[in-house]
């Protein structure tokens, strides 16, 4: 198809100027051979072509230049070939802008994770320090009531708060009385005396001395 299209222009140029003849009547517009062969890439592949050679007999400021429509002198590719590359390279830009927005959603969720991770536990770091921990809470409402100066605690408080010791030392054994009372909210003028009657009855022991004393339920039951 492409070959015969190029030798149908050159025929038709040829044609208009069938009337240009010298005084012996010869032509003065004529074909003569061809360019050499060359290879044209198509969407169907390379195609090897031959471009037709017009000869122009006429002086030179009366001679016309003869330039092809189908097979520019320095083309070596269609535009089709041309138009299928522009395609491929819109849809690879379009394939990384698409895969650039997809990264910044997923980088943006994870730093969005990280900063919920983060301030939640700003707010556990705040919440154990000033003692609003779970463990606190607990015991706020029994040993935290403020007592008049030298107000002596009812046997139903120091058998509740009892209670309530072993229990939490059950869940978290070996633990200093300085940690205990970090989690209950509480003092060791508090704890003193229920840890007394504690270790007395068997219901906790004790391990080291001093400061450094950890607190464990022991073998016997606590009954108030």
């Amino acid at each position: 198809m492409l070959a015969e299209a190029i030798e149908a222009e050159v025929a038709d140029w040829i044609d208009a100027h069938a009337h240009i003849r010298d005084e012996d009547g010869r032509r003065q517009v004529v074909r003569n051979g061809s360019h050499p062969e060359r290879d044209i890439l198509t969407g169907l592949g390379p195609i090897a072509v031959k471009q037709p050679r017009v000869l122009d007999r006429r002086a030179p400021e009366q001679r016309e230049r003869f330039t092809p429509n189908v097979l520019p002198p320095y083309l070596r590719r269609t535009k089709t070939i041309d138009e299928k590359e522009k395609a491929l390279q819109r849809t690879a830009e379009d394939a990384q802008n698409d895969f650039q927005t997809e990264m910044n959603r997923v980088v943006q969720g994870f730093v969005a994770q990280i900063t919920e991770l983060a301030r939640r536990a700003a707010i556990d770091t705040l919440e154990s320090s000033f003692g609003k921990g779970r463990g606190r809470g607990r015991l706020a409402g029994s040993v935290g009531r403020p007592r008049g100066k030298g107000a002596k605690r009812s046997s139903d408080e120091l058998d509740k708060l009892s209670d309530q010791l072993v229990q939490f030392v059950k869940d978290n054994p070996g633990l200093r009385i300085e940690q205990i009372n970090k989690q209950l909210g509480t003092t060791t003028k508090d704890l003193a005396l229920p840890i007394r009657k504690l270790i007395s009855e068997g219901a906790l022991k004790t391990k080291g001395q001093k400061r450094s004393t950890t607190y464990t339920v022991g073998r016997k039951t606590w009954k108030n």
